[in-house]
């Protein structure tokens, strides 16, 4: 005896059913974790950005601070800016 549907007259089978219903959470579940991939990723990405910015700001901080110590000739106190500049990016300077 075959089931169908007394709205639409397609076959009800609960075989097809939950096939059906599987597949649509496959695919719901395949969204969500792309987009949250997507969304942890643009995260790490701006962190990233806003942590080189701090990085720069400070190393010119320091730049500027040893650039002062050494016009007044005050050149322990420079070699300590560079020393610290050097510590936050080692390559910069």
């Amino acid at each position: 005896m075959a089931l169908k549907c007394k709205h639409c007259g397609e076959s009800a089978h609960p075989q097809k059913f939950l096939q059906g219903l599987t597949s649509r959470l496959i695919v719901i579940i395949g969204l969500v974790t792309a987009a949250l991939s997507l969304f942890y990723a643009l995260r790490e990405g701006y962190f990233f950005i806003e942590k080189k910015q701090q990085q720069r700001s400070d190393l010119d901080s320091y730049r500027t601070v040893a650039d002062q110590f050494t016009t007044l000739d005050m050149l322990n106190y420079a070699q300590h800016a560079f020393r610290q500049a050097l510590e936050i990016a080692p390559n910069n300077i």
